[in-house]
């Protein structure tokens, strides 16, 4: 009995870690798409004539893609810094 509650405690954290990996894939693919379609965006703004417009919109876009990189680096480091101070325990 017990060994078929490890084995259904594993299968159920495979599950989660799978689940969060695609998550996070799914989350960067629709951060590019955003910041690409911004930056597109902008450039096409900056063509028709409105130059200001198209910088401030691209900039924008390109500030927030990496705003959102580093952000994701630091929770990253972060994540794995505390996790190597819980095994060291």
């Amino acid at each position: 009995m017990a060994e078929e509650q490890q084995a259904h405690r594993h299968r159920l954290e495979a599950k989660v870690v799978q689940t969060e990996s695609i998550n996070s894939t799914l989350g960067i693919i629709s951060g590019f798409i955003i910041g690409i379609a911004t930056v597109v965006g902008g450039c096409i703004v900056a063509y028709a004539g409105k130059e200001w417009a198209g910088f401030a919109l691209g900039s924008t876009g390109l500030a927030a893609l990496v705003g959102v990189f580093v952000y994701g680096t630091r929770a990253r480091k972060q994540e794995r810094e505390d996790k190597f101070r819980m095994m060291q325990k």
